[in-house]
């Protein structure tokens, strides 16, 4: 695991992603290394250890990923917004999307501390496939984000064009996430509270469990984005070994 070279976003991204509420929590120097070690979030792979810190935003988490679909998949269950020119993808983090690279991150909204996975890129050449088991995920808390989600409005069932698999109901939540290019996926979980320890076990491209079944495409680069959006740092993580995203420090 390492931290790649920091990232400036555009001015764009910080007025449509997050609106005009974006806490830098970097502001370079001396005071990026006092905050990153008075951070009170750690990934955790293998034995090393990053402290990161959450995006923050004065949008809900659902309006901060605008995940656009057409009007008749949309509902409260998937967090879907309408999509013109945008459909099937996170609209709201294209400025934070790489091409080939599943990108998780913590984002602090109104409604409290969310984790927001998304895979790929819009506009990419290719798609993916990525499987994700998450343990320790709060029982309060919420996918207020099923990037792809949606039911056939007629009937009532997942639409046959829908092929993410969805189990989050146990203690143990299992997605397995397939996309075409030009789209992305994932979703955003909201609800973590003040105190969490959260495992994530990934399996991407063969080691997913819809790689090759809908979908081309490959994942070479995991990482986790800390700090604002404008001014960030990305936490490069090893694609074939779990992580522990957790309240507290590194030291």
């Amino acid at each position: 695991m390492r931290r790649t070279q920091r990232s400036t976003v555009s001015r764009r991204a910080l007025l449509s992603a997050l609106g005009t509420g974006v806490l830098g929590a970097f502001a370079g120097g001396g005071a990026a290394t006092q905050r990153r070690r008075a951070s009170d979030y750690a990934v955790v792979q293998g034995d090393r250890c990053e402290p990161v810190a959450p995006v923050r935003g004065r949008l809900p988490v659902e309006e901060f990923y605008d995940y656009q679909l057409p009007k008749k998949y949309v509902s409260e269950e998937n967090g879907a917004s309408i999509g013109f020119a945008t459909r099937y993808a996170s609209a709201g983090t294209v400025e934070l999307q790489r091409e080939k690279t599943s990108l998780l991150l913590l984002y602090r909204g109104p409604k409290g501390l969310s984790l927001v996975v998304v895979h790929g890129r819009i506009e990419s050449s290719i798609g993916g496939s990525v499987t994700f088991g998450l343990d320790g995920l709060p029982s309060g808390g919420e996918w207020a984000v099923r990037d792809d989600f949606y039911r056939n409005p007629n009937t009532g069932v997942v639409a046959s064009t829908n092929f993410d698999r969805w189990r989050v109901d146990g203690s143990e939540h299992v997605v397995d996430w397939t996309w075409g290019k030009a789209g992305t996926d994932g979703g955003a979980f909201r609800g973590l509270g003040e105190n969490f320890d959260v495992v994530v076990r990934p399996g991407f491209n063969e080691d997913a469990a819809l790689e090759g079944e809908h979908y081309e495409g490959e994942i070479t680069d995991w990482e986790f984005l800390s700090g604002s959006a404008g001014v960030s740092e990305r936490v490069s993580l090893d694609l074939d070994r779990p992580i522990r995203i957790r309240t507290g420090t590194c030291e």
